[in-house]
């Protein structure tokens, strides 16, 4: 195999978001809500918010989803990938087990879960 950029590693860095948003919990929620409303179709919102409980984060989290789908965004937990994954995330933001980088790369922050 050889490495380099060919015609599927452009398909890949096109499909990347390229407007991304990372949750704050000293946002309020409603301006929250608002401001993933007004993201450009194809972003991406990583939803951390660790201080809350696992239910209030989650609620919020599927609040921020339904939001997202009507934007055509994508949506990453911060986290666990299981947690992601169960709760029907997109995808996760966090540590990966193993770091690959090819020559020239950078490493990925983040993994995309494939549907």
């Amino acid at each position: 195999m050889t490495r380099g950029h060919g015609k599927s590693d452009l398909k890949r860095q096109h499909d990347m978001p390229t407007v991304w948003l990372m949750t704050d919990p000293r946002i309020a929620t409603p301006d929250l809500l608002r401001a993933i409303a007004r993201l450009p179709r194809g972003a991406a919102i990583i939803v951390r918010h660790y201080h809350l409980s696992g239910d209030d984060r989650r609620a919020l989290f599927d609040q921020m989803r339904r939001v997202a789908q009507r934007r055509g965004a994508k949506i990453l937990l911060a986290g666990d990938a299981e947690m992601a994954r169960a709760w029907g995330a997109d995808g996760h933001h966090g540590r990966m087990p193993a770091r690959v980088e090819s020559p020239g790369s950078t490493a990925l922050l983040c993994m995309i879960i494939a549907n």
